[in-house]
């Protein structure tokens, strides 16, 4: 038997969704051209996700002109793309989707082309349905999402908890009210005002992070009530500027 060529494996380039945050983190859901995908806490939705943050058919990927299209079916809590929330958008590859508790990043890849074209899109679907989490964690990695990508998405969609961010042997913990910013530590800088810890945060490029419940109480230090995005625009210009004068 002779070797064959990688170049002479025939395949396709197909989309797929991969699960940044949530109960499937990693996990990995093909997209069939020309075939609606239903999401929603439904079990019979073609991407069940059962949570409260998701309504009973939450959203669908459609298709239009070979890409995917989603639209929101009228969900309790929206749907999101890239921290704006939408009725109906184009997608197009990296595209990150706000989903209940989820994000979901639009990413393309080559398969094999399947000896039988009826069969083999629901074998894939088989084997790369994702082994779920816990229930409720909204949580990732700083790798796979920026850290402002993440304070944007739970700002937009006007989340309420702890994010709590590990980064090495750093810790520190945002806390949020309806997509305002209360609270910022920086665990071992007891000092740090809230704004310069934020702003410490944001360059953060390795670890995980995790939002958490509110509190039953406020946490000590001083309090501030910032929208999410004003923090984000002014912390990114001050860093900014720092990579300017070095």
């Amino acid at each position: 038997m002779g070797r064959v060529r990688v170049a002479s494996i025939k395949g396709h380039r197909s989309w797929a969704l991969r699960f940044l945050t949530g109960r499937y983190q990693g996990g990995m859901v093909p997209l069939e051209e020309g075939r609606e995908l239903t999401i929603g806490r439904l079990p019979e939705a073609g991407l069940s996700l059962p949570e409260e943050l998701t309504s009973r058919r939450h959203a669908r990927i459609v298709w239009e002109r070979g890409a995917p299209v989603v639209e929101d079916l009228g969900s309790t809590n929206g749907t999101f793309v890239n921290g704006e929330r939408v009725k109906r958008r184009p997608l197009a590859e990296g595209d990150r989707l706000l989903v209940g508790s989820n994000i979901l990043k639009l990413v393309t890849e080559v398969r094999p082309a399947p000896l039988d074209a009826d069969t083999m899109p629901g074998l894939e679907r088989a084997a790369v349905t994702p082994a779920p989490r816990r229930a409720s964690a909204m949580q990732g990695r700083l790798e796979e999402v920026g850290l402002p990508d993440v304070l944007q998405l739970f700002g937009t969609s006007r989340k309420s908890g702890v994010l709590h961010v590990v980064s090495g042997e750093r810790r520190a913990a945002v806390y949020l009210a309806a997509g305002r910013v209360t609270h910022c530590l920086i665990e071992g800088s007891p000092g740090l005002p809230p704004e310069e810890a934020f702003v410490e945060m944001l360059q953060w490029t390795e670890g995980a992070f995790e939002l958490g419940p509110p509190p039953a109480e406020p946490p000590p230090g001083p309090a501030m009530s910032h929208p999410v995005e004003a923090l984000l625009i002014e912390g990114l210009r001050r860093l900014d500027e720092r990579r300017r004068q070095t």
